[in-house]
């Protein structure tokens, strides 16, 4: 599936869809094709830096790998057949999960729009007893003050930070600060 097209269930021309990455018989749902040109949008739009601020992600093949580990539970976003960004869960264990997003600047005027979507969805997956996630959990380095905002703008509670919690590949250090959304 080329960066252009969606799945053929995601047909809507004026609504953002959410479309879950997955395996279906041991297949992708989408080419790596799909996923290298997802990443080279991140690069284009220069949004690689503050999406994996650390440097570890650096190369369509990182990229690839982090959205295909079974330890991550990615989502891609569209809006008139293009792909417009992802999310993806991570660390999820008992209730609760790390919560990671990417939009790219076409639909950065309906960003809250689907940052709600994307929440809806994850609080909706069942569990055995109800819901499986209670509480999505964001930590962020402090200079992304555009990511802040965003979740802020979701309903997010801002917990606070952890000084020098970060570190990139040039061994500079940035603060982490943490947000979370519980599911009421």
């Amino acid at each position: 599936m080329g960066q252009d097209q969606q799945p053929s269930t995601l047909q809507s021309q004026s609504e953002v869809k959410l479309a879950p990455y997955t395996q279906i018989d041991g297949e992708w749902i989408a080419p790596d094709e799909f996923l290298t040109a997802v990443f080279q949008r991140m690069e284009d739009q220069g949004l690689l830096k503050t999406t994996f601020w650390e440097g570890n992600i650096t190369e369509a093949k990182h990229f690839i790998s982090l959205m295909q580990s079974p330890n991550n539970h990615p989502v891609f976003f569209f809006h008139n057949q293009n792909c417009v960004g992802f999310a993806w869960l991570s660390a999820v264990a008992s209730n609760y999960a790390f919560v990671h997003f990417c939009l790219f600047k076409d639909v950065w005027g309906r960003a809250v729009e689907v940052g709600l979507n994307a929440v809806d969805y994850w609080f909706s997956w069942p569990g055995d007893a109800g819901p499986l996630l209670d509480v999505l959990i964001g930590i962020m380095p402090g200079f992304n003050k555009r990511a802040h905002k965003y979740v802020e703008k979701l309903g997010w509670t801002r917990l606070g930070q952890i000084p020098g919690m970060f570190k990139d590949k040039d061994r500079n250090r940035e603060n982490a600060v943490v947000y979370y959304k519980t599911r009421e």
